[in-house]
């Protein structure tokens, strides 16, 4: 951790530096590739999720299916893994 101040110049300097230093180690070793690389996978996964969940729950016979469910979840009338495994069944049409 470094101290700084905008009454010492110095001390911004020196964190500016130590600032390039650290992108310039990570630059160098590959570090920072490898972990651009891993969040832009992660990014699309999501993304994924994301649009998968969007028209799941949009899905004409999932749309009108689900809240009943959810009460029944919240009431404790049915287990989550029961309504989620009909809410699919459905989807799915199996």
């Amino acid at each position: 951790v470094l101290r700084s101040s905008i009454m010492d110049p110095e001390s911004i300097t020196a964190v500016a530096n130590t600032m390039y230093q650290y992108w310039d180690t990570i630059l160098k070793s590959g570090d920072l590739e490898k972990r651009r690389s891993s969040q832009m996978s992660r990014w699309m996964w999501n993304h994924v999720q994301d649009e998968l969940m969007k028209v799941f729950k949009e899905h004409p016979k999932i749309a009108p299916m689900a809240p009943a469910l959810e009460k029944d979840v919240r009431e404790g009338k049915i287990t989550p893994g029961l309504a989620s495994e009909m809410l699919i069944r459905t989807f799915l049409n199996v």
